[in-house]
C-alpha cells in the first residue's frame, strides 16, 4: 500500500470499508491478505472480537479498525468547510448541491481540485480528521505517539 496519512485514510474512507492499524507499529494492516495467509495454515481458523479488536483465535496483532465513514460524517465536515471558507458564490452552490446527493464524495472532491481547493480544504480538516483519531483512541484506551 502506498504511503498514506491516517488522515487522508479518514478522509477518503467510503461506506463498506474497514481499515486497520497494527498499534505496534502504527502501520496499516491488510487484513484480507493476512486473512488469506491465515486460513492457508490453518483453514479451521475462525475469528472473534476481543476488546475491540478482531483477531484469529489465539493471535494477538495489537490490531484496530480505525473509524468507519458512519463514524466520520464526512457530510458534516464538508458542509462546515463549504459554509466557512468558500466565498464564491458558484462555487459554494455547486458544492452544496453534491452534498444533497447520496454518493457525493467523489464528485466534492473533484470539484475541489477543480478550483483548487483540495489542498486549502486537507488543511482546514485535518483538525477535525485528528479530533476523530484522538476521539477513537481514547474510545480504545489506545496512546498515541
Amino acid at each position: 500500500m502506498t504511503e498514506i496519512s491516517i488522515y487522508e485514510l479518514l478522509r477518503k474512507t467510503r461506506k463498506g470499508q474497514k481499515y486497520y492499524i497494527n498499534i505496534d507499529k502504527w502501520e496499516l494492516f491488510d487484513l484480507n491478505a493476512f486473512e488469506k495467509e491465515y486460513l492457508k495454515k490453518h483453514p479451521e481458523g475462525l475469528y472473534a472480537k476481543n476488546n475491540g479488536k478482531l483477531l484469529p483465535e489465539g493471535v494477538d496483532l495489537n490490531l484496530y479498525e480505525l473509524p468507519t465513514y458512519e463514524e466520520i460524517n464526512h457530510k458534516e465536515i464538508m458542509r462546515f468547510y463549504v459554509r466557512e471558507l468558500v466565498y464564491e458564490k458558484d462555487i459554494r452552490k455547486v458544492l452544496f448541491d453534491i452534498l444533497k446527493h447520496f454518493d457525493y464524495m467523489d464528485k466534492f472532491y473533484e470539484v475541489l481540485d477543480k478550483y483548487n481547493l483540495y489542498d486549502e480544504y486537507c488543511e482546514v480538516t485535518e483538525g477535525i480528521y485528528q479530533d476523530i483519531l484522538i476521539e477513537w483512541a481514547n474510545k480504545n484506551n489506545i496512546e498515541l505517539k
